[in-house]
């Protein structure tokens, strides 16, 4: 009988689940999209009527699922015999249906029923009686595998070892009625081809991967746990090298237990990471045989101390080198770690140190600059990633993932996810330090690294942990974006209400309106309605017509309209206060070395000429220094943020309170150098006037060029066909011009020339019937060709020398 029982076994997977078909009714299968519903009807093992509804979220009831199993055990010859025969269940008798079948289930110890000896063959069937019934159609529990625990523990552990069940039903409820949905694929992870035939099977640790061992991509080393299917090459606790095809990194694997099917020639075919065992990471702290992660303890067990080596550590890397235990915890703060435990027992500990953890404000190639502003060059970037790590491109970085970084230029990233909330408050904990508290959570402070915070998304400023009330005081409230680092601990808060306040600079009164220039250079306009508050900064009242251009003005808006204006410099009175900028040691302008620039600082410059301003212009700090003529009285108006929080004209702002931070400054005494300016000398096409055109159009040899002329550029009027020396700015915009040649130059006869490796050096021209010589400069323009008797203009430079020379 048991030989025969087992034959029927191995055939199950040919017709198990026609019969489960056939027991159930007329059941219709649609493409489904589902790969394991869609192969039943690929095999053709079931037929649909054509309604289309596959009634997957119905049950099974008890007796029709044990009428699949006497069916499936090929019993179903028995059937009539036991129809009429007295049932071992009290609710079961000849008139019921499927009294033969379950009286055929439990003759064959399928089925045992309830204690109270009924069997409830209208009760929809359970996962863990369906799990039961289907490891009992794959050949049951060892004895050895029975001792595993109570009933259903044994039957769930060994399905999942079988595949029965998979990943996708770790969380099952196996209390709760199973769904067909959930059934089917139980089914066929049961009865799915046998793709493994020949294949090894093994449990094993991940313990080396490229990132932190010399392997190749492609490969793999494990620590071999259990040998799954008697292969007999690697036994437990023995190391192999495995190699891979996945087009995707399996980097992740590292410290996972996996179940591998290798070839002979140790290839992988397939793994499945074994989720019976917990994968964990957080801020961990390690002792001699023990670590605390996430609050619960766990214990470490070494190898030498029992006979089970599988719930014992295997390994430990830190900062991606592997490292012993004693040296790791005796000698390294770790800040992140990542552990799997078998139970209460640790098997594997990646962990990293981290020198610096920022928030990262952009990329660019290898180099990351982070919200303090500093920037370092990145060889390798690691993503963290639904609990995943993955080496990826420093491209693939985005603003505000938070860069923990480690080891010689390695970074660990974590992706920035949009967490927002109302920031409720800031509190100071005995054994958590500082905390903010955001939708009634707490979330700690790093005591190691600083957090940084925001009221505009823009600047960021360090929190002060004994003043950390205070700096938070103003977006107390409010709704905040913020960001955790790798361990979980609070790095950055943004407010997301955008303070709609800023320095402006008047360029323009009337009646009721007010025209403005922002700190990007835009000039804005405002009706001023009976609503607005114009005041002074000591708070008192004036009127609108008493600013000026040039002013500089504080403003806070409603929406659109100006709520609030501050009128915190006059334009007279600024060029008065105005200190001289200095030249450095190089002949260059620049600030006293205690002032600090940064993005955000507000940079505004003044042109003017006798009767006043004529441009009010924004420009980065550097870039007025660099195109600032070198006789220009160069001077600058600043406020720090130590004086903007004295002014109180601010409503949401936070400032650093630096009295070194410059906050806002303006410049006079400003003349545009050329000397970082373009230059082309090109022929007029059109008469230029200095007032009307705003572009100039000429021609660089056969060339048609046209050029649009900057606002405050210093130019000439042009006559057609005269040359002119243009210099143009990094927008592509004359800003000064030169006379060249004009008209009335004459053309002078070459007489002689002396040339030195192709070049002229020395040029000799018939003028006034008298030759004369002239040096040639070294780097001299030629528009034209040169030789003996051309007729030729001559520009010369400071020194005399020729620099420039137009062949008619």
């Amino acid at each position: 009988m048991k030989g025969e029982n087992d034959m029927n076994r191995k055939i199950i997977s040919t017709f198990l689940v026609f019969i489960i078909l056939l027991s159930l009714g007329t059941i219709t299968f649609a493409k489904t999209g589902n790969e394991k519903i869609d192969w039943l009807v690929e095999k053709k093992f079931v037929e649909g009527d054509g309604s289309g509804d596959l009634n997957l979220n119905g049950n099974l009831t008890r007796e029709e699922a044990a009428t699949i199993i006497v069916k499936a055990l090929g019993k179903e010859s028995l059937v009539a015999s036991y129809q009429n025969v007295e049932n071992i269940f009290k609710d079961m008798n000849s008139k019921v249906w499927s009294n033969g079948m379950v009286n055929v289930a439990a003759q064959e110890k399928i089925v045992s029923g309830f204690p109270d000896k009924t069997f409830g063959p209208k009760k929809n069937i359970t996962y863990q009686e369906i799990t039961t019934m289907l490891v009992q159609v794959k050949g049951g529990l060892t004895a050895e595998e029975q001792k595993a625990g109570v009933w259903p523990t044994p039957y769930i552990l060994k399905a999942n070892e079988l595949g029965i069940l998979d990943s996708s039903m770790k969380s099952l409820d196996y209390k709760k009625d199973a769904t067909r949905l959930v059934a089917f694929e139980m089914l066929y992870n049961t009865v799915k081809p046998n793709e493994d035939k020949g294949l090894n099977a093994y449990k094993a640790i991940v313990r080396e991967v490229e990132r932190v061992y010399s392997i190749d991509k492609d490969e793999l080393g494990l620590t071999i746990f259990k040998d799954s299917n008697n292969a007999s090459k690697y036994k437990s606790n023995e190391y192999t090298r495995i190699k891979h095809t996945n087009k995707d990194s399996l980097e992740d694997l590292l410290g996972k237990v996996v179940r591998v099917k290798l070839d002979d020639n140790n290839n992988l075919k397939s793994y499945e990471i074994d989720n019976s065992y917990d994968y964990l990471m957080g801020k961990a702290e390690f002792r001699r045989d023990e670590v605390t992660l996430n609050g619960k303890t766990y214990d470490i067990l070494f190898k030498d101390s029992s006979d089970n080596v599988n719930n014992k550590l295997q390994f430990v890397y830190h900062n991606d080198e592997e490292i012993d235990y004693n040296d790791f915890y005796n000698k390294v703060e770790s800040d992140f770690a990542r552990i799997t435990v078998d139970g209460n027992k640790v098997l594997a500990i990646e962990s990293f140190s981290f020198s610096k953890v920022e928030p990262i404000l952009k990329v660019d190639g290898n180099k990351v600059t982070f919200t303090d502003e500093r920037s370092m060059v990145i060889d390798r970037a690691i993503l963290i990633k639904d609990n995943v790590l993955k080496t990826v491109d420093l491209a693939d970085i985005q603003d505000f993932n938070i860069g923990h970084v480690y080891g010689d230029r390695q970074i660990l990233v974590t992706e920035e996810v949009e967490l927002d909330g109302i920031l409720d408050n800031v509190l100071y904990k005995d054994r958590e330090g500082v905390v903010v508290r955001i939708d009634n959570k707490d979330y700690k402070v790093s005591d190691k690294f600083h957090m940084v915070y925001s009221t505009n998304g823009d600047k960021f400023i360090v929190l002060d942990s004994d003043k950390a009330y205070d700096d938070l005081y103003l977006i107390r409230g409010q709704e905040v974006k913020f960001g955790l680092d790798a361990a979980g601990n609070i790095k950055y808060v943004v407010s997301s209400k955008t303070s709609d306040e800023d320095f402006y600079v008047v360029s323009r009164i009337t009646s009721n309106h007010i025209r403005l220039v922002d700190k990007n250079g835009n000039k804005v306009e405002f009706e001023i309605s009976l609503k607005t508050s114009i005041k002074d900064v000591n708070k008192k009242d004036i009127k609108l017509n008493s600013l000026k251009e040039g002013d500089l003005v504080y403003i806070i808006k409603d929406g659109k309209d100006i709520k609030n204006l501050y009128l915190v410099k006059g334009f007279e009175s600024m060029k008065i206060a105005s200190v001289a900028i200095n030249k450095s040691s190089d002949g260059k302008f620049a600030l006293d070395k205690k002032y600090i620039v940064d993005k955000d600082t507000n940079s505004f410059l003044f042109h003017e000429d006798s009767k006043g301003i004529t441009d009010i212009e924004s420009m980065e700090v550097n870039k007025v220094f660099e195109n600032t003529k070198s006789d220009a009285k160069l001077k600058a108006y600043i406020i720090s943020d130590y004086d903007f929080d004295r002014l109180k004209v601010g409503d949401k702002v936070i400032t650093s309170g630096d009295k070194n931070e410059i906050n806002t400054i303006l410049f006079t005494g400003f003349k545009q150098s050329l000397k970082n300016s373009k230059e082309e000398i090109i022929r007029l096409k059109y008469k230029f006037r200095v007032g009307y055109d705003d572009e100039i159009e000429g021609f660089v040899g056969d060339k048609s060029v046209v050029y649009k002329i900057e606002k405050n550029a210093k130019l000439i009027d042009i006559n057609p066909d005269e040359y002119v020396k243009l210099f143009i700015n990094e927008s592509n915009e004359v800003i000064g011009s030169e006379l060249i040649f004009n008209n009335s130059d004459k053309y002078l006869e070459v007489t002689k020339l002396e040339s030195s490796s192709g070049k002229v050096v020395e040029i000799t021209v018939k003028e006034n019937n008298k030759e004369k010589s002239y040096w040639v400069t070294s780097d001299y323009i030629e528009i034209g060709f040169v030789k003996e008797d051309s007729l030729v203009k001559l520009h010369f430079n400071q020194d005399g020398e020729v620099d420039i020379i137009l062949v008619k």
